[in-house]
């Protein structure tokens, strides 16, 4: 179990987020405990808080927030799946390199569909270079190219 004396107000941020129905805050507390999960050596728990930032992120409406919070999700899960394959756990390491390969996929979907012009651009770019880190150079170029495609598209000035 992650030691809460790292973060002795998560327990009632978490239960406040709860109480008003965050769910994006939910999904950042989660986050914050599978990183720090994770870096107590508790994968197990890291997956778990995972589960629980992800199962938020599915419920709650796609905004801006929700498509950082995404491509947060598959950056801890790649991480995640890296820690597995540093314990020599490499059929851990596989299970979480596919799941997060369809996180990183959900998030693309999102992105596409709910960003703005920049915030969609720097959103698939990101998820280009999880989906690098994760192994799949192809699908990281694809998606660059789509980037760049929308990027051009953009007035001048970013708007």
């Amino acid at each position: 179990m992650m030691d809460m004396r790292l973060r002795p107000e998560w327990p009632q941020r978490m239960a406040q987020a709860r109480a008003t129905g965050d769910l994006a805050s939910l999904a950042e507390l989660s986050l914050q405990a599978a990183r720090g999960a994770r870096e107590a050596d508790d994968p197990q728990e890291a997956r778990w808080h995972l589960q629980r930032a992800d199962l938020a992120l599915t419920h709650s409406h796609p905004d801006e927030q929700g498509i950082r919070l995404l491509a947060d999700l598959v950056e801890e899960s790649v991480a995640l799946a890296s820690h597995w394959a540093a314990l020599a756990e490499l059929g851990e390491a596989r299970r979480q390199r596919e799941l997060t390969r369809d996180r990183c996929f959900v998030a693309i979907r999102h992105t596409l569909s709910t960003g703005t012009g920049p915030v969609r651009v720097a959103g698939l770019l990101r998820l280009a270079d999880l989906l690098d880190a994760l192994g799949d150079g192809c699908d990281a170029d694809s998606l660059r190219e789509r980037a760049f495609a929308g990027l051009s598209a953009l007035p001048l000035g970013g708007g």
